[in-house]
């Protein structure tokens, strides 16, 4: 699905995005990429996948993800991601988020992504 704000991204990471330009692409379910592309409230949780990378989970995919997680805990060491096999992951432009997310008073991605981090104890920013 191509979002409104965002072209496909490439392999790397990034992403063109038609208002930022070259940007970082964050993976997020597709409820909370409708609800960035047109301006909604969506409660938005982030989880850390299996290859270190944060997601953007609504209400509905939370606890999918958090079953996912659950279950990777049997399997220290083998990456998982949030992939639920119904086409609910995709991705955009990092900065299309972090400014949904504040437009909609849920704080700044950056802090969201740091204490999914802490809170499962994984490395990085």
């Amino acid at each position: 699905m191509m979002r409104k704000h965002t072209a496909l991204g490439d392999p790397m990471g990034m992403i063109r995005c038609n208002v930022h330009g070259l940007s970082p692409i964050t993976q997020y379910c597709t409820h909370i990429g409708d609800a960035v592309d047109d301006g909604h409230f969506e409660q938005a949780f982030v989880e850390i996948d299996g290859w270190n990378n944060p997601n953007v989970l609504c209400s509905r995919c939370h606890p999918t993800a958090l079953a996912v997680i659950a279950e990777s805990r049997e399997h220290p060491g083998e990456p998982f991601d949030f992939d639920f096999g119904d086409e609910t992951s995709t991705g955009g432009c990092s900065w299309d988020l972090e400014e949904w997310m504040a437009a909609t008073g849920q704080g700044k991605l950056t802090d969201a992504v740091l204490e999914a981090r802490a809170r499962d104890g994984r490395p990085g920013p």
